[in-house]
């Protein structure tokens, strides 16, 4: 194995894509009802954007998050979880459980939103993004990650990757 196998490896312990389980709507929702019989699948572009028309367009993005046991065999009970997200759009929103928890712009257009410190088998997130295009461009979210992390007492697999990427 060389090292951007190894470093591979640990980021998929506690690091998991979910850009592609976005469901999503141009209407607008009553944050407080999500009805996801009224949501749509959104198939991303060949770069892995979710894109939506220029103009000042709105694009509401929802997803369920439930944590697993574990991810590829590495137990995640108790440890932090966070939602990585970058995005162009000229406002953005991002909800969690109903509540509005972090905004930005095109200048301020990522996010890591701390969704629980200790995270429990089964515990649900309600994902709520409510996305702006710019008036002069599409708008798009080009990334979205969970990301797992450890207490400063624990080893985390993806600290590690992240210190061996950069030898």
């Amino acid at each position: 194995m060389n090292i951007t196998e190894i470093i591979d490896r640990l980021r998929q312990l506690t690091q998991v894509t979910v850009q592609h389980n976005w469901l999503g709507t141009s209407e607008e929702i009553d944050i407080n009802d999500i009805r996801f019989d009224n949501l749509q699948s959104i198939t991303a572009n060949e770069k892995g954007y979710l894109t939506w028309e220029a103009g000042s367009q709105v694009k509401w993005l929802v997803q369920k998050i439930v944590i697993p046991e574990q991810l590829n065999g590495y137990p995640l009970e108790k440890l932090s979880l966070r939602l990585s997200l970058v995005w162009w759009a000229e406002i953005a929103q991002i909800f969690v459980n109903g509540k509005l928890v972090q905004e930005g712009d095109l200048f301020d257009c990522l996010a890591r939103v701390l969704l629980t410190s200790s995270a429990q088998i089964g515990q649900e997130f309600l994902v709520c993004l409510r996305l702006v295009s710019p008036s002069h461009d599409i708008g798009a979210l080009m990334k979205s990650q969970l990301i797992y992390e450890s207490d400063y007492n624990a080893i985390d697999p993806g600290f590690i990757a992240d210190e061996l990427a950069v030898l």
